[in-house]
């Protein structure tokens, strides 16, 4: 991406979308990715939430007079894909590239494969032993009936396929206005009916208008200095 011409900000985007496909045990593209950016010459920390919330269905009561005081795995602790909207945020706001350009490399590892290094073999053997209840998982990350072993590579077709339908989104008059339109491609129409719908048949709680009215909060990140050093969180 620097390369090419793009700055740190497109870098990290691109890194962030890329690690969304081959860390996908540690950070998913459904999920979570609080930020915080400096832009070069510049004192100012901006920090980016990128954490979703919970339905406006659900409250303390029904939550907990359906489960107690368990936290089952699964979508009743879903909470609305907070990563999209930072990674298209942090591009509107600080980058210069377009979404099309930093998710290529996401695209190419999501839809070619990559090989397995041991520790993410050993990460997807061990969530197996929770995500292996959902056949759609079981199918793209136990491929083959177990876990995938060091070498082995893993094939995301569908992760693929949500990034370029994104990145075909991608049009306005403005690339302000490109990326808007690429936000909404995922937390309005059909992307979004499809996680909600899916989400409330496992006993979730999102409607769709909690993903469409979410933003990730953007706001100068809090500052501390402790023994010398200058600390943003």
């Amino acid at each position: 991406i620097l390369e090419k011409g793009g700055t740190a900000v497109d870098a990290g985007v691109a890194a962030g979308l890329a690690s969304n496909v081959i860390q996908v045990d540690m950070c998913n593209f459904g999920g979570v990715a609080p930020t915080l950016l400096r832009l070069a010459g510049s004192s100012q920390v901006w920090s980016m939430s990128g954490v979703g919330y919970w339905g406006r269905k659900v409250t303390h009561e029904k939550f907990r007079a359906r489960y107690g005081d368990d936290m089952p795995l699964g979508a009743a602790v879903g909470v609305v894909p907070a990563a999209p909207d930072v990674w298209i945020t942090a591009l509107q706001r600080f980058g210069t590239m377009s979404f099309k350009d930093v998710a290529a490399p996401a695209i190419h590892y999501a839809e070619e494969s990559f090989p397995l290094d041991f520790r993410t073999a050993t990460a997807l053997e061990i969530l197996g032993r929770g995500f292996s209840k959902w056949e759609s998982s079981r199918r793209i990350y136990h491929p083959q009936g177990r876990a995938p072993k060091l070498g082995e590579r893993v094939v995301q077709k569908d992760l693929a396929n949500l990034l370029k339908t994104l990145a075909n989104a991608e049009q306005g008059v403005t690339r302000e206005n490109a990326l808007e339109n690429v936000r909404r491609a995922f937390y309005e129409g059909d992307i979004a009916e499809r996680i909600v719908r899916f989400n409330e048949e496992q006993g979730g709680w999102l409607a769709k208008e909690d993903l469409a009215e979410f933003r990730c909060d953007v706001e100068v990140a809090p500052h501390y200095t402790y023994h010398g050093y200058s600390v943003h969180t």
